[in-house]
Order: structure tokens, then C-alpha cells, then sequence
């Protein structure tokens, strides 16, 4: 399999009215800006806050502003996406699926540290799902579980890794 392409991914952020609502004409302008500087990976939510802490309504409003602007010709729009559980992943996949969205960011579920069995069982459910999609997982530590590169199948291998971890970093750099 030939490895990702490396792009630049452009953050999206989200601006919030007084009422905690969202500001959808200033995120358009946002994105539009985005997109008018040239950038073509585009992406919303990866583990900010904003990410988890979501309404099912809000997500949705947020991910359809985005994909009206971002899903188009040589653009490649790209959603967070955080759950408390591997069905309410599945099912912020599949909204943001429909709208054309074909490449997530996915954090296993922060309710508890999974083993080996339950982190491959995570993945492969998750990711098996939507087989014409691309999935990156953001290797937190604080999720009390590094997931390393050779024990991930080939085609799910695309990853980030935060902060001054520059062994681990490399260590990976391989297998992705």
C-alpha cells in the first residue's frame, strides 16, 4: 500500500455567538477564507474540546455548514470525530458521510483505557464501516494507550502524535 500523501491540514475554527450558538455567517466566511489561501485539506474538530462536548444537533449543524463550503472538487474536507461510545461514532460518521465527507479524525472512546482486543474491535468496527474512507488516529497518551504502528492494519496506518514525544514519534514514523 503506498503510503498517504503529506498534506497540510488548515484548521477550521468554530466561532460561537453570545447565546453559545453557532455564528454560522462568520465559520463560512472562515472557511471560505480558508479555502481562498489556498489550502485543500481542510479540517474541523480534531481533539478540541468543541469535539466532544456536542450536542447530536450541534454536530450536525457544524459538519453541514462545513461540508455546504468544503465538499467539492480537490478538496479534501476532513471531520473529528469524538464519542462516548463506538455507536455514536459510527453514527457522526455516517451523518457527515451523507453530506460527502470521506476523511475522519477518530479518538477511541474516553470513558475508560481499552485493551488490545477492544482497541483492534474499536478499529476495525469504526473504520471497517466506511470502507471509501480515510481515518487518522490522534495518539493521545492521556488515553492511557499509545496504539503502535506494526499492530494496526496496513490500511487503517495514518496517525498524529502531540507534543514533545519525539522518540515515540519516530519509533512509529515507519509503520505509518
Amino acid at each position: 500500500m503506498p503510503r498517504y500523501p503529506q498534506n497540510n491540514l488548515a484548521a477550521c475554527m468554530l466561532p460561537w455567538t453570545e447565546d453559545f450558538e453557532l455564528d454560522v455567517p462568520v465559520f463560512e466566511r472562515h472557511i471560505q477564507s480558508t479555502l481562498d489561501d489556498g489550502y485543500k485539506c481542510l479540517y474541523l474538530m480534531g481533539t478540541a474540546g468543541e469535539g466532544y462536548a456536542m450536542t447530536e444537533d450541534r454536530f450536525r449543524r457544524v459538519v453541514d455548514v462545513f461540508a455546504g463550503l468544503a465538499v467539492r472538487d480537490g478538496i479534501d474536507p476532513q471531520i473529528g470525530v469524538i464519542g462516548t461510545s463506538m455507536e455514536q461514532s459510527i453514527q457522526r460518521i455516517q451523518f457527515a458521510y451523507d453530506l460527502g465527507i470521506r476523511m475522519f479524525q477518530i479518538s477511541l472512546p474516553s470513558w475508560g483505557t481499552l485493551d488490545e482486543a477492544e482497541t483492534m474491535l474499536f478499529f476495525e468496527t469504526v473504520c471497517g464501516g466506511f470502507p471509501d474512507c480515510r481515518f487518522l488516529h490522534y495518539n493521545l497518551p492521556r488515553a492511557g494507550r499509545i496504539i503502535q504502528g506494526p499492530r494496526v492494519p496496513p490500511d487503517r496506518r495514518s496517525g498524529s502524535q502531540p507534543g514533545g514525544h519525539q522518540e515515540q514519534f519516530h519509533r512509529l514514523r515507519p509503520h505509518v
